[in-house]
């Protein structure tokens, strides 16, 4: 298949020692690929790696195969774009507003009647359309994050990374947005890379799993060869009770 993302033996640091070391692993276009781990095991500075937000130090990374450097960052603005964990870190713009940001990689084709149309279909899916005129911060955790979701929408890109996506969503949110991603993948072969917590909806979600522990990869692979019983208790440091999902098929664990 035609492999949209390749890392290959990429390593991080910070300052602070914690590195993401010699990571490989490659994404297909129109994949789905879950990434769970720990708190602290890099998740999320991977995928600030992989938008090209943080530098890695060594290997490389490909977007599209060419090398992920010598995009331009309006380039990747169009390919690639990022649902972050932290609502808290946007101005307090209205609904729109921040919706209409999804188009700044496009303000060069100043085509206004396209923008409009994309920015409301955008609200729509997302079922953000009501609040168009609200103030980010006047909304609920919930309501923020499918206002980001509605902006990652509007900018149109061929992948979506989402660090989180379902943490501040209800169980009927947490449906309504997994059945829009499901339908624009289908839809537009579109290629989604998500980090969880939750790890039974990862193992639903997923085409393929990566388990994180310690800026490495511990396993990679289909859920049902990944979601055991070694690889969690290594993980997380826990011996889970694992069922398998009576309509999926794919393996739930459940505490002790």
């Amino acid at each position: 298949m035609n492999k949209i993302i390749k890392v290959k033996n990429v390593t991080f640091f910070y300052n602070s020692g914690f590195s993401i070391q010699k990571v490989t692993f490659s994404v297909s276009k129109g994949e789905f690929l879950g990434i769970i781990g720990p708190n602290g095991s890099g998740k999320t500075t991977l995928l600030k790696l992989i938008t090209g937000f943080l530098p890695q130090k060594k290997g490389d990374i490909f977007l599209k195969n060419k090398k992920l450097s010598k995009w331009s960052f309006q380039e990747r603005a169009k390919i690639i774009t990022v649902v972050p964990q932290d609502i808290y870190t946007f101005f307090n713009f209205r609904v729109r507003e921040i919706v209409s940001l999804g188009r700044l990689p496009y303000r060069s084709e100043k085509n206004p009647v396209k923008d409009e149309k994309i920015i409301r279909e955008a609200m729509e899916k997302t079922d953000v359309l009501r609040f168009e005129n609200r103030r980010f911060f006047s909304l609920s955790g919930g309501e923020r994050q499918r206002v980001l979701i509605a902006k990652s929408f509007a900018q149109e890109t061929e992948i979506l990374l989402l660090d989180e996506f379902t943490s501040h969503l209800d169980i009927y949110h947490q449906k309504g947005i997994i059945d829009i991603l499901e339908k624009e993948r289908k839809r537009k072969e579109l290629t989604i890379i998500a980090t969880f917590h939750d790890i039974n909806l990862a193992s639903i979600l997923s085409d393929n799993l990566i388990i994180f522990k310690n800026g490495h990869i511990l396993s990679s692979g289909h859920p049902k060869d990944i979601i055991n019983n070694s690889n969690i208790k290594e993980a997380y440091f826990i011996d889970p009770v694992i069922s398998f999902h009576p309509k999926y098929g794919v393996p739930q664990i459940f505490y002790p």
